[in-house]
């Protein structure tokens, strides 16, 4: 009973073993390999090299809604990767980049699906708080511009949250 014990031990032992060796062995050059597909490092590589940069370019002038409290601006997206994306969401914090006061939000109005080589509108909705305006009021009310920050922008492509 003992052998067979030790016999069925040795063969577990060895049916988890040995794949994962090989595994390791066949990416002993590349060991994040086994974890990152090739496909992953090429669009990482022409991202951050510049090459392949996907093109966001504003479509006229925002449209305010003051009763609303919000802007809306479209923006053309041209996808310049080698298979489809879906843009799921768009969501951030706009801020006072003097004062760090949050002023409001982003927003993607519905997601869009873009084809290889595609060019599609995302519709951006910005939507402004009341103490927002308290705060414009108050600390610029002098000024013609105010400089804002997108804070804890994510954007939610093919369900991957960047």
């Amino acid at each position: 009973m003992d052998k067979v014990r030790l016999l069925l031990i040795l063969l577990s032992v060895t049916i988890t073993v040995a794949p994962t060796t090989g595994v390791v062995l066949m990416h002993k050059d590349n060991l994040h390999g086994m974890f990152i597909p090739p496909e992953m490092e090429g669009i990482q590589k022409k991202l951050s090299d510049g090459s392949e940069q996907p093109m966001l370019t504003p479509v006229g002038e925002p449209k305010y809604n003051l009763s609303a409290r919000t802007v809306t601006q479209l923006i053309e997206f041209k996808n310049p990767f080698p298979f489809d994306l879906k843009v799921n969401s768009i969501k951030a914090d706009v801020e006072c980049a003097v004062h760090d006061f949050r002023l409001g939000a982003v927003s993607l109005k519905e997601p869009v699906r873009v084809g290889v080589n595609e060019t599609k509108i995302l519709t951006v909705i910005i939507t402004w708080t009341t103490a927002a305006e308290s705060h414009l009021e108050a600390a610029h009310a002098s000024e013609d511009t105010v400089t804002a920050n997108l804070a804890g922008l994510t954007v939610d492509v093919n369900g991957v949250q960047i």
